[in-house]
């Protein structure tokens, strides 16, 4: 697993399981000694496909930063939106109410694909619990029709 840090920095480790330590991720190998802690805010997002050093680097899985910077992939969507609750969640959670990018859904898929709660992932996304989980829910919708050319009653009107 590639662990990508706000800083633009990485590291490629083993990993078996990712846990919530307070106000940090423990990264354990598959035989559970630990192999990385970082920081919650300081991670940017898990790639599931780069696994070792040799391995060719996988494009990064954009999220988001603390970085307001227009030109970067990993920008804060946070300026105030005159909606008191909008702007109240981003208080918490910067990329709350923003739209989802195709990078934050490939991080959202590896990332539950690693086994990773949905609260976990909320917090590396800096989304809400209930936004990851409606994305989860739109994707899986999405996936669904696309392997069998069906679309659901809900497929005919998309708000995204």
């Amino acid at each position: 697993m590639r662990i990508v840090l706000d800083t633009g920095g990485f590291s490629d480790v083993e990993v078996g399981t990712v846990d919530r330590d307070d106000t940090e991720l423990v990264f354990r190998s598959p035989a559970g000694a630990v192999v990385a802690r970082h920081p919650m805010t300081a991670v940017a997002c898990l790639d599931v496909r780069a696994t070792g050093p040799l391995s060719t680097p996988a494009p990064a899985v954009a999220t988001t930063s603390g970085v307001d910077d227009p030109s970067s992939p990993l920008v804060v969507r946070a300026a105030p939106t005159g909606n008191p609750q909008v702007d109240a969640a981003r208080l918490d959670r910067p990329a709350a109410y923003a739209p989802w990018t195709p990078q934050e859904d490939t991080g959202l898929e590896a990332m539950t694909a690693a086994g990773m709660s949905v609260a976990d992932v909320a917090i590396v996304l800096r989304r809400q619990d209930g936004g990851v989980r409606s994305r989860l829910r739109h994707l899986r919708e999405a996936a669904d029709e696309a392997a069998t050319g069906a679309t659901s009653p809900t497929s005919t009107v998309r708000f995204d």
